[in-house]
C-alpha cells in the first residue's frame, strides 16, 4: 500500500494508492492502479492486511506522523515491512523546501519537515525497528546530479528508512 500516493505517479503496480483527494485518485485509476480514498491518520483496512506500506515524500503532510505510523504498524502483516521516504530537514534540499515555505508556497508552506532523528524516534514509539536507511540528492539545489547518487545513510536530501516490526512486539 501506498499512503499520501497521490497521482500514483510513484506507486508500484499492483499496489493499493490510498489520498484523501479524490481528484489525485482519479489520475491514480488512470494508471491502473487500485485506489482508496482515506487518510494516513484512520486506514480504512483489516489489521495485517499489507506486506509493506510505503509512504513517499507524503509524511510531511500529514496532520499527525506518529498516528499515521502507527496505523502503518497496525496493518502491516507480522514480518512486513514500513518505508518512509521524506525530504530532510538537515540537508540544502530541506532548507531550499523551508525557505519556499517561509515565502508561502502553497504547497511546502503546509509541510512539517523532519530528519531522520524524527523518523527513527516515531518508528521506534510504534514498535518498528528500521533496518535500512539510504538517502540520494547528495549534490546543492541546482548543481548537475551526481551518477550513483544512493548512498546509505541519512547523508542526503531525500531519505528512504525501512523497518520492521521490533521482536520485543512481535
Amino acid at each position: 500500500m501506498d499512503v499520501g500516493g497521490g497521482t500514483g505517479i510513484l506507486t508500484p503496480m499492483g499496489s493499493v494508492c490510498i489520498d484523501p483527494s479524490q481528484k489525485m485518485l482519479e489520475r491514480a485509476m488512470g494508471r491502473g492502479l487500485k485506489v482508496v480514498r482515506g487518510k494516513a491518520e484512520y486506514l480504512p483496512f483489516r489489521d495485517s492486511s499489507f506486506d509493506h506500506v510505503l509512504m513517499t515524500a507524503a509524511i510531511s503532510f500529514f496532520s499527525d506522523p506518529h498516528i499515521s505510523i502507527g496505523e502503518a504498524s497496525r496493518v502491516i502483516r507480522g514480518d512486513g515491512t514500513i518505508s518512509i521516504c521524506f525530504i530532510n530537514s538537515h540537508s540544502p534540499w530541506g532548507d531550499l523546501y523551508k525557505k519556499k515555505a517561509s515565502k508561502g508556497h502553497p504547497l511546502y508552506s503546509q509541510a512539517r519537515f523532519l530528519d531522520i532523528d524524527d523518523i527513527e524516534r516515531i518508528m521506534s514509539e510504534n514498535g518498528i525497528e528500521i533496518d535500512l536507511v539510504i538517502s540520494c540528492l547528495q549534490s546543492e539545489p541546482g548543481e548537475e546530479l551526481a551518477e550513483n547518487d544512493v548512498v546509505e545513510g541519512a547523508s542526503g536530501g531525500f531519505v528512504c528508512a525501512r523497518g520492521k516490526r521490533s521482536q520485543a512486539r512481535g
